[in-house]
């Protein structure tokens, strides 16, 4: 989904530190999907300025400038058929850009999304909020400076 004028969405890998602490992890029940874990869950956030092969942010980072991309690295626990992850990009209370891709976890997985907007961010204070089916599973706050 294309949110802004002229945002472009560019989604699909990383995860290791940043600023803000990610809010309480929630944990998604999947006892229907049948055997294998009962839980899948959002156990780490980060964000940053690149990403390496791994899907894990390389170069973290707690604020951008305008005119960069902004990429997220969440890690999940646990295991999962099928699960639908999502990325709500959020700036002064509207939702600028969401994304979704399905993963298929067992174990520790890692994925990765991004957006970037070719003629610059606005300034100010940004939220990225992390979805697993629909439900609220964490967030990061980072400013544009």
């Amino acid at each position: 989904m294309m949110g802004a004028a002229g945002l472009a969405l560019v989604g699909a890998l990383a995860a290791v530190a940043v600023v803000w602490p990610a809010l309480r992890p929630a944990a998604v029940d999947r006892a229907a999907d049948g055997p294998g874990p009962a839980a899948l869950a959002v156990s780490d956030i980060q964000l940053g300025r690149a990403v390496a092969l791994d899907k894990r942010i390389s170069d973290p980072a707690g604020a951008f400038s305008p005119e960069e991309t902004i990429y997220v690295s969440v890690a999940t626990e646990g295991a999962a058929d099928h699960a639908r992850l999502t990325a709500r990009w959020i700036h002064e209370g509207r939702v600028l850009a969401e994304v979704s891709q399905g993963i298929e976890p067992r174990g520790t997985a890692v994925s990765e999304f991004n957006v970037w907007k070719p003629r610059g961010w606005p300034r100010g204070d940004y939220e990225v909020q992390i979805l697993v089916d629909g439900v609220p599973a964490g967030a990061r706050r980072f400013p544009v400076r």
